[in-house]
């Protein structure tokens, strides 16, 4: 081995393992967030039971799930009646589907017409 890198690793000198440690404690943390708020498949129970789960599923269940023409009946059981920090206004259903990660909340609204979903908007505050 190198005499210097030798040196270099026995060494406690800050300036060159704060680089090393500052690296790899960024790398934990990037991995850990990843793998916190990785995207998961859709799931009608997580989603009414589980809200701290949703920003998770919003992605699939707005590309994989097509909500338009289905009926209040199929929603509500899909979605679950809105309650607690959901609302129902003006006959809308508006979901709590998470924050953007910085500072606005995110709502998926569904609008009805003779109980069929008309129009969906995911939207933040």
């Amino acid at each position: 081995m190198d005499p210097q890198l030798r040196r270099a690793l026995t060494s406690r000198d800050p300036s060159f393992w704060t680089p090393i440690v500052v690296f790899l404690a960024s790398l934990f943390v990037a991995l850990f967030v990843l793998w916190t708020y990785r995207d998961r498949p859709f799931d009608s129970t997580s989603w009414k039971n589980e809200n701290d789960t949703r920003p998770q599923m919003i992605r699939d269940l707005l590309d994989n799930h097509d909500l338009m023409g289905k009926s209040r009946e199929s929603i509500d059981a899909m979605l679950g009646v809105p309650n607690g920090r959901d609302s129902v206004r003006n006959g809308k259903y508006i979901y709590w589907a998470g924050s953007d990660g910085v500072i606005d909340d995110m709502w998926l609204e569904i609008e009805f017409s003779a109980d069929t979903v008309v129009s969906r908007k995911y939207y933040p505050d």
